[in-house]
């Protein structure tokens, strides 16, 4: 039985980055958020980017199999903007996760400038975790 695929993060601070964050490895299997067309309006409405409404219409509308092109494009232009990465925030501000096999970008708003995980509760407690085995 295959496991149930984690909602999507929303933890850039951005969503030029959290688009960029669509795929991540929050475990140890990469998790592709906009797999398919479904998938797609999926993201769009967890990330307050679409009304429902619309996203209901367009599902409804929509010829068989023209989401999932438009997600494969959806794809493509993430993979490109990923070598961009253009935002409306200062450049020197976005990071990317120290997290072992992590790919998800942020925007790094501490006093100090000095945030090295995506979040916490997941890629630092891995690395706390991984730290403390190497001790004992």
């Amino acid at each position: 039985m295959a496991e149930a695929r984690p909602d999507p993060f929303f933890l850039a601070g951005a969503p030029g980055l959290d688009f960029l964050n669509s795929i991540a490895t929050p475990v140890d299997v990469p998790v592709e958020w906009i797999a398919s067309g479904a998938d797609l309006l999926d993201w769009l409405d967890k990330a307050g980017l679409v009304p429902t409404s619309a996203l209901e219409e367009i599902g409804a509308n929509a010829l068989p199999g023209e989401l999932d092109a438009i997600a494969a494009q959806a794809r493509a232009l993430r993979e490109w903007f990923r070598g961009l990465v253009i935002c409306g925030e200062d450049f020197p501000n976005i990071r990317a996760c120290d997290g072992h096999n992590c790919a998800l970008y942020f925007t790094d708003r501490t006093r100090g400038r000095m945030r090295r995980w995506c979040s916490m509760a997941v890629c630092g407690n891995r690395a706390k975790q991984a730290a403390h085995r190497l001790r004992k």
